[in-house]
């Protein structure tokens, strides 16, 4: 598990964000109050993130064909490429399987979007819940909230200790 924080850590730094000065807005997830691992159609308020569901879902499906080039070139936005190299995914993506074992599955109408704003620049962070053979854990596709939601600028996993909140980063 030790393993799985030193990588999460390595993609919080790796991405385009930080710790400080973070504002959340209104976020909203599938699920009920007590299970967030639930699909369900996006609500109506939501639908604007549709994208970012479709590329998170589509980003999870690289992960699992081992295609890290491709989350690169395709996925990565060009300002974050050295941040965010095939490479990096890997190491990131190998830390979790080392500590969780491999990827069994997600649901592809799981959801959850937390608009943020950090330092003056506003993010969507679309979540997804990750079975790995020992246990699920909580995937963040970082977008810069541009309304395309077609590239990424962070990428953090974090072990999944309970039902997310809807604003919970």
């Amino acid at each position: 598990m030790n393993n799985l924080k030193t990588i999460c850590i390595l993609a919080v730094c790796l991405s385009f964000i930080s710790a400080c000065n973070f504002s959340v807005y209104s976020g909203e997830r599938s699920g009920t109050v007590s299970d967030d691992f639930i699909e369900e159609p996006i609500k109506e308020r939501s639908l604007k993130y549709k994208r970012a569901l479709t590329i998170s879902n589509s980003v999870i499906e690289k992960i699992r064909e081992g295609k890290y080039n491709d989350i690169e070139s395709l996925y990565i936005r060009d300002d974050m490429k050295k941040a965010l190299a095939a490479d990096v995914i890997k190491l990131l993506i190998d830390g979790a399987i080392d500590a969780m074992g491999p990827i069994k599955g997600y649901k592809k109408m799981q959801w959850g979007f937390v608009p943020a704003e950090e330092n003056g620049v506003d993010l969507l962070f679309s979540f997804k819940i990750v079975q790995h053979e020992n246990g699920a854990l909580n995937y963040a596709f970082v977008f810069q909230d541009d309304k395309k939601y077609q590239k990424l600028v962070g990428l953090v996993i974090k072990p999944r200790t309970g039902t997310r909140a809807p604003n919970e980063l």
